[in-house]
């Protein structure tokens, strides 16, 4: 049986069982943040989760497809390394993102690609790395 009570009878005072206490509850904080780059979450365990929803047309042909310009997404939060996982949520049939190059800790080319050419749709960005 471990209550409240016996801690303090084993060298815990009511202040240290506190600062235990409120220590635990720091490590389970969430940080959340949101700059022109997007939105960002940060994690206790060092996972980054870092998302920006964008518009996104396709005015270049190329072949039977459409693509946008080339694009660059610079994260609003920088990741420790190039371990990063990049992924484009596209609002409407037959889009499609990709990366254009390589993946930087703070940034990540990328273009839009689609069967047809009719105006800007949403595209949500997401990228998952770590910041610790």
């Amino acid at each position: 049986d471990h209550e409240a009570g016996s801690l303090v009878e084993n060298n815990f005072t009511a202040g240290t069982y506190q600062a235990l206490v409120d220590e635990i509850k720091k490590m389970q904080e969430i940080e959340f943040g949101e700059n022109e780059n997007g939105t960002y979450e940060k994690y206790p365990s060092g996972l980054l989760i870092c998302r920006q929803t964008v518009s996104v047309g396709m005015s270049e042909e190329t072949g039977a497809l459409f693509r946008s310009d080339a694009q660059v997404w610079e994260f609003p939060h920088e990741f420790i390394s190039s371990d990063i996982s990049v992924t484009f949520t596209t609002r409407v049939a037959n889009r499609w993102g990709g990366t254009t190059g390589a993946i930087n800790t703070d940034r990540v080319p990328y273009r839009i690609y689609g069967t047809t050419n009719t105006g800007e749709y949403p595209v949500i960005l997401s990228a998952i790395g770590r910041w610790k």
